[in-house]
């Protein structure tokens, strides 16, 4: 079997269209010939201005030196052509999975890029010497002040999210939706001049075994969308390391829904020490009423770590959409590496395993802390669940947070509560 030619690929392409089969010739280039991954890519770059899922694919095979490169050749390719889907895209997936190879461009970037959501996340892993040069853009009354404040608030750490509360008044370009809006953004609360992390630099992916991934792809072995292949054509599903311990998944917890009366269903089983907890804690809701019935709901644990809920109807409900559980499983939790510690819903495409243990959530309609029922403290981020999940009933298909969106669990450790919610689009 001959090699695939990554010149060929890019000219069918050209002639024919999605018909040339991009994706999967892509993934041929990456097993059989992976050092043309790179060239392949700059290819792209001059000749596939609008990109495709094929090309965001692709940045997730190349090594660090390789994205550097990358980078490179992308930014000098915008000054030739402007910022093409395909050049954003590259600046895009740098900021989430390597920030720091950006440092070096981003007074660059701040000069050229045109105003898109993604923007300002390029400076997430920005230094102290370029926290400086933002704060005197904001305080000289620049014309890119506002630009420079919205990248100053998306800088991760204490330092720079102090200062731009600091220079709220000074910067923010709609300072009338209130700073937590950003601040939250980025993982941070500030109250009284001080800063709090309501998320961890910690992170841990939600790891399944060979059986659970091939089912599946099972689900999606028809579908003509590319990003939906096989869940072992990205890394994060299939992340190495840490202990082999397993953890249960899914099934049913001994607790009963205040909403319904009906069991609550379990969902995952939280490693000691990861909250601070000296020993597992059981994270369980009700499938059927949480966002359906009650938009939030919250849960007590005991010192085994076992749920209660802390608000019971009288009047039970009677669910307009009874779930079965999630399907019971055992999953590892591993360390996730630097490279995968932030992931983007729309990003990831349906590529990405998104199912994490603390690290930063993966917002899909804006960050959303809401305060524990017991100290009306903000609660921080604990986990989230993705969508696509398997079911206990095999006849049913798979589980799907409202539209398909994404679960997520806070965590009160004063108080030992958890809160749950979900978005979708």
């Amino acid at each position: 079997m001959l090699m695939e030619d990554y010149k060929e690929v890019v000219k069918d392409l050209k002639l024919r269209g999605w018909d040339s089969k991009p994706f999967d010739r892509m993934l041929s280039i990456r097993d059989e010939a992976r050092g043309d991954l790179l060239p392949f890519l700059k290819l792209c770059l001059t000749e596939v201005p609008k990109g495709g899922t094929f090309v965001d694919a692709a940045f997730s095979y190349i090594s660090e030196e390789e994205f550097k490169e990358l980078i490179s050749y992308a930014i000098s390719e915008s000054k030739n052509h402007g910022w093409t889907d395909v050049i954003s895209s590259v600046i895009d997936y740098a900021s989430l999975q390597f920030p720091r190879l950006l440092t070096d461009h981003l007074p660059g970037l701040l000069e050229s890029r045109s105003n898109t959501y993604y923007e300002k996340w390029a400076w997430r892993k920005a230094d102290d010497e370029l926290v400086d040069q933002l704060c005197d853009i904001i305080c000289s009354n620049d014309r890119r002040k506002n630009d420079a404040w919205e990248c100053l608030v998306n800088i991760r750490n204490e330092s720079a999210i102090l200062k731009a509360h600091e220079l709220f008044e000074k910067g923010c370009p709609r300072p009338q939706i209130g700073f937590d809006t950003y601040s939250m953004e980025s993982g941070f609360l500030v109250r009284d001049g001080k800063s709090r992390r309501l998320t961890q630099d910690n992170t841990y992916h939600i790891i399944f075994d060979d059986e659970y991934l091939t089912e599946l792809d099972q689900g999606v072995a028809d579908s003509v969308n590319y990003a939906a292949l096989s869940k072992r054509n990205h890394p994060t599903w299939t992340l190495k390391g840490g202990d082999y311990k397993a953890y249960k998944f899914g099934g049913v917890s001994e607790s009963a829904c205040g909403c319904c009366g009906d069991g609550l269903h379990h969902l995952l089983e939280i490693p000691d020490n990861l909250l601070a907890n000296s020993g597992p804690i059981s994270l369980s809701t009700c499938l059927s009423c949480l966002g359906w019935e009650e938009d939030q709901l919250f849960y007590k644990h005991d010192s085994a770590g076992n749920p209660t809920p802390l608000k019971v109807n009288d009047d039970k409900c009677d669910p307009e959409f009874k779930a079965v559980p999630l399907r019971r499983a055992e999953v590892k939790i591993v360390r996730t590496p630097e490279r995968w510690k932030l992931q983007d819903w729309g990003l990831s495409n349906s590529r990405e395993n998104l199912n994490r243990i603390l690290g930063s959530p993966t917002w899909i309609q804006g960050a959303e802390y809401p305060s524990c029922p017991t100290c009306n403290e903000t609660m921080a981020f604990c986990a989230q669940l993705d969508s696509g999940l398997l079911l206990e009933d095999e006849d049913d298909e798979e589980w799907l947070w409202g539209s398909g969106g994404i679960c997520y669990i806070l965590w009160c450790s004063s108080c030992n509560v958890s809160g749950m919610f979900w978005q979708c689009t």
